[in-house]
């Protein structure tokens, strides 16, 4: 568990406080964990700055890690800054340092996906998704997977969104239910 102070939660349009939000929406203890990490980063209220996320110190939630680099925008693409061992795995290769449209192998709706990250950088919210996807890599491995994320914009100033940090986490499913795909106001 990462502890953050209590004047540290980033409050929600009503209220609520984005830790709280998180909770309401998965019990996944990995996602819980990331959120209070990130936000532990960040002064209160505002956005984090990703030059104080030091990942280092959380090694067992980086296989689930996973940046974009929004520095040139997203007119190009979703540009992988940095992929976890776990995402690596799911994908079926290093998606390090290219474009999350020519490596996603998902069956879903991957514009919907693809949407949620442009408005994540565009309005400067976090964004969840919670759904069941067949990822096919060509490969014997083709499977149904659960996957949780949670993804939440960092910014240097304030202002301007430069990167956006993601937790995923891949359980196996053997059903189905109606996908969760949310922005999250700040």
């Amino acid at each position: 568990m990462y502890f953050i102070d209590p004047d540290q939660h980033v409050r929600f349009k009503g209220g609520m406080h984005l830790n709280d939000k998180i909770r309401n929406l998965t019990e996944n203890k990995l996602i819980i964990d990331f959120c209070d990490f990130v936000l532990s980063a960040s002064e209160a209220g505002s956005l984090p700055d990703f030059k104080n996320v030091n990942l280092m110190t959380v090694p067992d939630l980086v296989p689930n890690i996973y940046v974009i680099d929004f520095r040139e925008g997203v007119e190009k693409g979703l540009l992988m800054k940095f992929s976890g061992t776990k995402i690596d795995k799911q994908f079926g290769q290093n998606i390090q340092g290219k474009y999350l449209e020519d490596t996603y192998t998902g069956n879903d709706k991957r514009e919907i996906l693809f949407d949620l990250y442009r408005k994540c950088f565009v309005e400067k919210n976090p964004v969840f998704a919670n759904r069941v996807v067949f990822y096919d890599e060509g490969k014997d491995n083709a499977r149904y997977r659960l996957s949780t994320l949670l993804f939440i914009p960092c910014s240097p100033n304030g202002v301007d969104v430069n990167f956006g940090i993601g937790m995923v986490c891949y359980t196996n499913s053997e059903s189905s239910f109606a996908p969760i795909y949310r922005v999250l106001d700040f």
